[in-house]
């Protein structure tokens, strides 16, 4: 039989097996790519970014969301997120190995797309970024300058601006990235008055433009009533009230809530606005913030509860780390007391 004959003749067995190594050997480095068995199982990146939140509040607000619409996909072997202080959501969704990267890109399309309502408006106005890569790193490349004329930011610009996009276009690559990246910035020293005469007529003609304020807008809009007013008094509060209603719509944070509460204590009265602040004492972020207390200070003081008052700036001045204002605030609070022994006329 045609074993036994390889049986027989070791030597010659032994040769033939080494010549097959041999061939297969020279042939594996012209051997295409796509040939290649899928080893790494095909994945999906979710990403998007909440302004202005913590790593809480993306997590309950967004991730949680997209997680319970993209748990069940078909084809899914296991589900990664993270979420992180700057605002930004990664979600990682792992498929079979067998499984089209193409269609499982496009499955998860469509359950983002269901849920997009329930997210914050913030979020899907910066977007959410739906990748089809798989995080480990295929090639790493270091950039220097031989004889130390180019800086580091230089070489950082130069590698974005330059490089950066044209490795994101060759095929099979699912991301470029920068590690330590710098870019370059300005920096910029406004003069207040000529900004008061030529900035605000830049702000008027952009809100004239058009639909929808982003934040930047409608802070300028803010500053802008500010610079406007010769006293407080003078000051549009309602119009910056309304403000704020849209820039909590937009961006919803507890310290814009805090200054929505003061400017609404200025529009309607201090009462109006103690009622928003005592909404806000329960919040964990402002547990150590010293405006919080100061303000609550400065309403209760207005509204005649001087001993509350007392406590409340007495309260400012303990988180503060300002020497200035710490005496600023202890100040206040002496004149609280004195104002509580005082009494009042029959």
């Amino acid at each position: 039989m045609f074993v036994d004959f390889f049986i027989r003749r070791p030597i010659f067995a032994t040769v033939c097996a080494l010549l097959i190594v041999l061939a297969g050997a020279v042939c594996i480095p012209t051997l295409p790519i796509s040939l290649y068995p899928d080893l790494a199982p095909p994945q999906v990146i979710v990403s998007s970014n909440y302004i202005g939140a913590n790593s809480k509040d993306v997590e309950s607000a967004v991730t949680i969301i997209l997680e319970q619409s993209i748990s069940g996909v078909e084809g899914m072997r296991y589900m990664s997120s993270t979420s992180s202080n700057d605002g930004t959501s990664a979600i990682t969704i792992t498929f079979n190995t067998d499984y089209d990267l193409n269609i499982a890109a496009v499955d998860v399309q469509n359950r983002v797309a269901s849920v997009q309502g329930r997210l914050p408006a913030v979020v899907n106005n910066t977007g959410i970024t739906i990748t089809k890569a798989n995080p480990n790193f295929v090639l790493a490349v270091g950039f220097i300058s031989p004889d130390k004329s180019l800086s580091q930011a230089f070489i950082s610009n130069y590698i974005d601006v330059y490089i950066k996009d044209a490795l994101k276009r060759v095929p099979g690559v699912g991301d470029a990235i920068i590690f330590g990246e710098r870019k370059y910035a300005m920096r910029l020293w406004l003069d207040p008055s000529r900004l008061a005469a030529r900035g605000l007529t830049a702000l008027e003609r952009a809100e004239k433009l058009g639909a929808g304020f982003g934040p930047y807008v409608l802070q300028a809009a803010i500053a802008a009533c500010h610079a406007r007013a010769l006293t407080a008094e003078d000051t549009e509060w309602t119009r910056i009230v309304a403000l704020y209603d849209a820039l909590a719509q937009i961006t919803p944070s507890p310290i814009v809530e805090l200054n929505r509460a003061v400017a609404v204590a200025m529009a309607f009265g201090p009462q109006a606005g103690l009622e928003l602040v005592d909404s806000l004492t329960s919040e964990p972020s402002l547990k150590a913030y010293h405006l919080l207390p100061s303000v609550r200070g400065e309403l209760l003081s207005r509204l005649g509860r001087f001993d509350e008052a007392r406590a409340e700036f007495e309260n400012a001045a303990a988180l503060t780390g300002n020497a200035r204002e710490r005496t600023l605030l202890l100040e206040r609070a002496r004149v609280c007391a004195r104002s509580a022994d005082q009494p009042t006329g029959g």
